[in-house]
């Protein structure tokens, strides 16, 4: 039993300690981890973007890959809420798919593909199956958004889920540096990209009507 007012080893100081003080370093985390990949950043460098110790990372995640793991389960939970928000408002789909082109191009998302095969030695199964599942939300969640729009006849019936990999895919390309990118501006890449998705469900619809018309 520790004695009394001395705090357990590991423990953030109280000046290291807040309520948000987990989120905060899932924050810099899955910022520092997506810019600059898993082996170039170290727990230091992760304690002195939050201002705080070593000892406070610890605290709160064993090791480098729990924290890896779980600043990515946190930043596929922002994006999906982000995106549901989006998603949820009015308009046509090519203008909602359109703003959350433009929310993800700001903020330059890695390819998640890439970022799994880099950490794959580092991570458990479990810790693998958890970061996939993340990413699932998301699939899920724009899969739903394609199911509606077939119903409202706004597309033609495709696989969802298949709509919702085709469309992300689409995204890695807008979100390609400056210097390799086909496009001039993120504007335009978030145009360019959901016109030429939103063309190909169009099409389908059509040629799904001049079927049922035959």
């Amino acid at each position: 039993m520790n004695p009394p007012g001395k705090r357990q080893p590991g423990r953030p100081k109280s000046s290291d300690h807040s309520p948000n003080l987990k989120d905060q370093i899932l924050l810099h985390a899955s910022r520092l981890f997506t810019e600059h990949g898993y082996e170039k950043i170290s727990l230091d460098s992760i304690a002195e973007a939050c201002g705080i110790t070593k000892a406070s990372v610890y605290y709160y995640f064993p090791n480098k890959a729990e924290l890896y793991t779980m600043s990515i389960v946190a930043l596929m939970g922002i994006i999906r809420k982000q995106t549901r928000r989006i998603l949820e408002l009015p308009g046509s789909l090519e203008k909602r798919l359109t703003q959350v082109v433009r929310v993800y191009l700001k903020n330059r998302h890695p390819d998640f593909e890439t970022m799994m095969r880099e950490v794959k030695p580092h991570v458990t199964a479990e810790q693998t199956a958890l970061m996939r599942q993340s990413e699932s939300g998301l699939h899920e969640l724009l899969a739903e958004t394609f199911r509606k729009a077939m119903e409202q006849g706004e597309i033609g019936e495709a696989n969802p889920l298949f709509l919702s990999h085709a469309f992300t895919a689409l995204l890695m390309i807008g979100g390609r540096e400056p210097e390799t990118s086909p496009f001039a501006s993120r504007e335009e890449a978030a145009e360019a990209i959901v016109a030429f998705f939103c063309s190909g469900a169009r099409a389908k619809a059509a040629a799904d009507d001049s079927e049922s018309e035959a």
